[in-house]
This record gives structure tokens, sequence and C-alpha cells, in this order.
């Protein structure tokens, strides 16, 4: 996104006001503009870089299990089987 005439004309007047109003900031701007840009790393030791890909492994395995498990169909238990109980009563015979 590129500024526009009027706006790179704007930024241009506030520099030259900042440069007349302050030399030693404008000096200082000057020399860190003058230095190469940096890249800068986010030191990350390789025992970190190991923690985060031991959990992101072990958190692909649980999901895997749980979709394998969840896509299983659920059968019912088998039918036991049931054991008729006959009961008898006496036979009493008169006489």
């Amino acid at each position: 996104m590129s500024l526009s005439d009027r706006e790179r004309r704007i930024l241009a007047e506030i520099e030259q006001d900042l440069r007349w109003q302050d030399r030693d900031f404008a000096c200082r701007i000057d020399a860190l503009n003058a230095k190469p840009a940096r890249r800068r790393r986010c030191p990350v030791t390789r025992r970190e870089m190991a923690f985060v890909l031991i959990i992101v492994v072990a958190m692909s395995l649980l999901s895997a299990v749980v979709f394998v498990a969840a896509g299983r169909p659920r059968t019912p238990p088998a039918p036991r089987p049931t054991r008729e109980v006959v009961t008898t009563s006496p036979q009493v015979t008169w006489h």
C-alpha cells in the first residue's frame, strides 16, 4: 500500500520540522537508518523444540485414537444364556 503524494508531502514536512527542532534526535535517527537491518532470532533451544515436537506427536496420536474409537460401530452385548427356573409344587395327595 503506497502513500499518496499529499501524504508523502505531509510526512516530509513533519520530518523537516523534527530535524530543525531537535538536531540530536535527527542524528540518532540517521545513524539508525544507516545501519543494515538485522534479523532478530528468537532464542529457542533444541530441548524446547524437541519438547514441542513430542507434544505435537502425542496430541496427534491421541486425536487419531479418539477418531478411530468414535468411528467404530457399537455392537450390543451378546445375550447371556438364560436359565429357566422351573418350580414344581410338591404333590400333596389326600387319602
